[in-house]
């Protein structure tokens, strides 16, 4: 469905000049970067950099080389077990909460409020894609009984625009890469299961279904252009946005928007057809990081650490 949210971004003070130069710019199909409207900057992802975790990965977006910064997110995947709900005895439950960085705040009037607003608006879109495409039947243990709570923690550590985007990214790799212990059911002697045993071993971690999880492709709309991607600066001149997710197979799987004023219908459906071919790439990208990365928790000194993986 289509849901308005207030702003997915990270205030920025700029000039009207400053805006009317970028916004005159995108006009004219020319971005400050040199990048045409569909092109992304550059991509990093490292999963596995937090062993204590059962997932995690870290997607930079643009970061220097040399002296780093760009978009900063870290995701780590956690999880318990629990007694399922009555409403819902054969399903789990999937938690998710993003923290930014309370630096990227600093000088802000109301710094502490809009952070919170922040976390908590990209908190609830990301959940939203992650329960509506991860079946929360998969993570049953014994109905009724036992189930997995998985708990989607990311901190966002320096941003340069494209938030959702990257924290998308990020909790895709992730949540890719997450391995569970495999679970024994124990027979009880009326020949029903009533309990399991843990087997803590690699060679028997399991898998979650992931194969509809989507990441998301925002457009923002400056003066009469759209651009993915957005810079910070950029994301200060945009009057709307359009945060589209579609997933490997191409399924549109929600769209959010935010700004001043709505996309217009009739912009939004050529959006969506161009969000499926840039998803496609993306995730074929995501898809090859995942497979050759093969860095571990503490390549990154600067890492944060997020708690280890198993909370029972």
């Amino acid at each position: 469905g289509v849901v308005a949210v207030p702003s997915m971004i990270i205030p920025s003070s700029m000039s009207h000049g400053e805006r009317d130069f970028i916004r005159l710019g995108v006009e004219q199909g020319i971005r400050n970067d040199g990048r045409s409207g569909s092109e992304f900057r550059s991509l990093q992802v490292d999963v596995g950099v937090l062993p204590q975790c059962f997932g995690s990965a870290r997607v930079t977006i643009a970061r220097n080389v040399v002296g780093g910064g760009g978009t900063d997110i870290t995701v780590a995947i956690k999880a318990e077990i629990i007694t399922p709900s009555q409403e819902s005895p054969n399903q789990g439950k999937i938690e998710v909460n993003v923290e930014c960085n309370s630096i990227l705040f600093t000088g802000m009037s109301h710094s502490r409020d809009v952070r919170e607003e922040l976390n908590a608006e990209l908190s609830g879109i990301l959940r939203d894609m992650l329960v509506e495409t991860v079946p929360l039947s998969s993570l049953t243990i014994m109905p009724g009984k036992f189930a997995w709570r998985i708990f989607v923690d990311a901190m966002i550590m320096h941003s340069e625009g494209n938030l959702l985007d990257g924290l998308s990214f990020a909790a895709w790799a992730a949540l890719k890469t997450t391995r569970l212990p495999a679970l024994k059911p124990i027979r009880a002697e009326a020949g029903f299961d009533d309990d399991f045993e843990l087997d803590s071993s690699m060679e028997a971690a399991v898998p979650l279904s992931v194969a509809q999880l989507p990441i998301s492709v925002t457009f923002s709309l400056i003066g009469t252009g759209f651009v993915v991607d957005a810079t910070r600066e950029e994301e200060g001149c945009a009057s709307s946005r359009a945060a589209i997710a579609v997933n490997a197979q191409g399924t549109l799987c929600g769209v959010h928007q935010s700004g001043t004023i709505a996309v217009p219908p009739a912009d939004l459906v050529p959006l969506i057809s161009k969000a499926q071919g840039i998803a496609k790439g993306l995730i074929d990208g995501l898809n090859q990081a995942v497979q050759s990365s093969t860095q571990q928790g503490g390549a990154f000194p600067d890492v944060p650490d997020l708690g280890s993986g198993f909370l029972i």
